[in-house]
């Protein structure tokens, strides 16, 4: 679990000289969904060469860090560890985190919607939180499974919530839909 950890710390703290000359990164995979830029980064680094800043999140995750206007946003979960069965402590963790220091400006907590798939199988390969916001007008919206879809502005301040439903498939996979915006249409 800490190996998760740190791979999102690293994702999120690449380099600030890059990072910050950087355009904005607002969904999954970029602008047009096929995980290119025309942007030169380093590729050489390791956990102290080419790294600007850390951050420590309260637990591992899976989603991609989305940018906007320096600030960082990317999801984690806690209160679950592998091997552990009961997900009532389960959160669900929204953070945005300043792109020139890695400082959290803010943190919000959802707890997880009742029943949970229990965290065992492939659920351990990637988590509660494999779902990569997207940021389209000045909000944010993260979709978390069977804890819902949320929408916040870009300052922390939760906007909207909806549960989408608690099914699972047969295997008990999670979810991990990255939604995106079509015109005025949110998209799971």
């Amino acid at each position: 679990m800490m190996q998760k950890i740190f791979v999102i710390i690293v994702l999120i703290s690449i380099s600030l000289k890059e990072l910050s000359k950087a355009s904005d990164w607002l969904r999954f995979r970029g602008d047009n969904g096929q995980g290119i830029s025309s942007e030169t980064v380093t590729v050489k680094w390791s956990a102290k060469k080419n790294i600007k800043w850390q951050c420590r999140l309260p637990g591992p995750g899976s989603s991609s860090p989305v940018i906007s206007k320096g600030k960082i946003f990317v999801t984690c979960f806690s209160g679950v560890n592998e091997g552990q069965q009961d997900t009532s402590k389960l959160l669900r963790h929204v953070l945005c985190i300043d792109q020139k220091d890695g400082s959290i400006i803010w943190e919000n907590k959802i707890a997880a919607t009742q029943p949970e798939d229990p965290y065992r199988g492939f659920l351990t390969e990637h988590g509660y939180a494999s779902n990569t916001p997207v940021i389209d007008s000045g909000r944010l919206f993260v979709y978390l499974g069977k804890s819902g879809i949320h929408a916040y502005d870009l300052n922390g301040k939760k906007l909207w919530s909806k549960n989408l439903g608690t099914g699972s498939t047969r295997r008990k996979w999670g979810s991990a839909a990255s939604p995106i915006v079509v015109g005025d249409n949110l998209i799971v």
